[in-house]
């Protein structure tokens, strides 16, 4: 994480763009596809 508060408002995560990561966020976005609303805490199984 850097510290960009002053800068753009929040700080700022960088992460290595790698199949783990991005098969991860594929994931997450499939899930909230058809997302109705309901269950909005959810376990993550990786």
């Amino acid at each position: 994480y850097f510290d960009t508060l002053d800068s753009v408002g929040h700080y700022t995560e960088l992460w290595d763009n790698n199949d783990v990561f991005k098969n991860m966020f594929l994931m997450v976005e499939n899930a909230a596809r058809n997302w109705d609303g309901a269950d909005p805490v959810r376990p993550l199984a990786l």
